[in-house]
């Protein structure tokens, strides 16, 4: 996580820049950007590396050449204050499969095997944003909670809690399934998230993907 190398700099005086990697699956759009820059700066870093940015998911002349316009998004990531009411997608990253990168990635959650009928999953889920404040502002225009599951039984119900919140059940569409998130419930940091596979689904189900899409007014 970023603060442990934020406070691990910090304590010897030295600036911290933690890098988003443009071209990882989860950091590609405009959306997922501006989200791993706001976990990053929620994380007291004193501003943001970026790696492979030429190889995000935008427009492009050709290889590696993304059209002048997506360089736009360079003015909203490198401040809090920029980033404060635009849209984002907090997502999970799945396991690094490349040696090279493994090496120097922190574990992650995903996949991760849900026994149907189990207690579930328990993950944890970053958010930068204060997007309770926002909801009490006024600014929040809606929260999904949106999961992809290999495995997943057609009509079989999907249940997620979020911090102890329950967020209903829903039937599993291709192994698609969305979750309207009210706003209050989500925490700047680290949140819990709890996702269970119910009936008719047998054997095990692989989550896949985790996403918070927040939508600002």
């Amino acid at each position: 996580p970023a603060e442990e190398l934020v406070q691990l700099g910090h304590r010897h005086d030295v600036p911290v820049y933690p890098c988003i990697n443009g071209g990882a699956p989860t950091q590609g759009t405009d959306a997922e950007m501006r989200a791993a820059a706001s976990n990053i700066l929620w994380a007291g870093a004193d501003g943001i590396y970026l790696w492979n940015y030429q190889y995000r998911d935008v427009q492009k002349l050709g290889y590696g050449r993304p059209v002048d316009e997506a360089y736009g998004l360079l003015d909203e990531i490198g401040s809090a204050a920029a980033l404060r009411y635009s849209d984002k997608s907090f997502s999970l990253e799945r396991e690094v499969t490349v040696a090279s990168y493994a090496r120097a990635c922190h574990p992650a959650q995903l996949p991760a095997e849900i026994a149907a009928g189990g207690p579930g999953s328990a993950l944890r889920l970053r958010v930068g944003d204060d997007v309770a404040a926002a909801y009490r502002a006024g600014r929040l225009a809606d929260t999904t909670l949106r999961l992809q599951l290999d495995g997943l039984p057609h009509g079989a119900d999907v249940v997620a809690e979020l911090n102890g919140g329950d967020l209903g059940s829903e039937v599993g569409r291709d192994g698609a399934v969305g979750f309207d998130v009210p706003g209050s419930l989500v925490r700047p940091g680290d949140n819990q998230l709890r996702v269970r596979v119910g009936g008719p689904a047998t054997g095990k189900v692989t989550l896949q993907a985790v996403s918070l899409d927040v939508g600002y007014r």
